[in-house]
């Protein structure tokens, strides 16, 4: 499954899931789109065991699952997930007037 071109990725990306994030994106929508969220939500993290090499993957000694991806969920108190992202390693930036 291809989702996207190599040839648009624009110069000095930082955004380690660009290829994946048109689906992030569809999904996310489509969550919204399909499901009424109750007005009682919360926003936790979420562990995907994952052992393969990869940057955005998380390493934590003191949790059960110690290689994984790091999601937040936005979820209701059904268990809906109605919104999520990918943690990505925190990057330096430098901070300057905007």
């Amino acid at each position: 499954m291809h989702i996207y071109d190599n040839h648009a990725i624009p110069e000095g990306n930082k955004d380690k899931l660009l290829k994946v994030r048109p689906l992030i994106t569809a999904m996310n929508n489509n969550y919204m789109q399909l499901y009424n969220v109750s007005r009682k939500v919360s926003i936790h993290g979420s562990m995907i065991l994952y052992k393969g090499r990869q940057s955005v993957k998380q390493y934590n000694p003191m949790k059960p699952v110690k290689h994984c991806y790091k999601l937040w969920v936005k979820a209701d108190m059904d268990g809906y997930i109605s919104r999520f992202d990918v943690y990505q390693v925190k990057t330096d930036t430098s901070s300057g007037n905007s």
